[in-house]
């Protein structure tokens, strides 16, 4: 999980508990004639709000963990099949893996070519 984000969920979760701690609170009130029913209603259907918004934010934390965790997948299966992508693409695709594999120019010599530097986190995977 992207760090920071478990910790905002986890807090977001524990805020959705205490709103409803709060609307048990004042539903006591209500039974013991402390507050109007017309008061309730009001108080509670505030608390139901904040709800309703804390609980979509939780929503989009494991939207964007799901669509993360998509990223990772497609990336990590393209850069496991790179080398048959590169046989099957046209020459501007073959450029681009090529730049993308190595950031700095291709260096050519007599008897062939070298490359600077190997692009650390594509390395991982070729």
């Amino acid at each position: 999980m992207v760090k920071g984000s478990s910790e905002k969920k986890r807090i977001t979760k524990m805020d959705v508990e205490a709103l409803n701690n709060k609307i048990d609170k004042i539903r006591g009130l209500l039974i013991n004639d402390q507050i109007s029913p017309e008061d309730y209603g009001v108080i509670k259907k505030q608390l139901e709000e904040k709800i309703y918004n804390l609980k979509k934010n939780l929503n989009s934390f494991d939207k964007k963990q799901d669509d993360l965790n998509n990223l990772i997948k497609n990336l990590s299966n393209t850069l496991l099949n790179i080398e048959k992508a590169y046989f099957e693409a046209e020459i501007a695709l073959k450029s681009e893996i090529i730049a993308t594999i190595f950031p700095e120019k291709l260096v050519h010599h007599e008897d062939g070519c070298r490359t600077p530097r190997l692009n650390e986190d594509v390395g991982l995977f070729v």
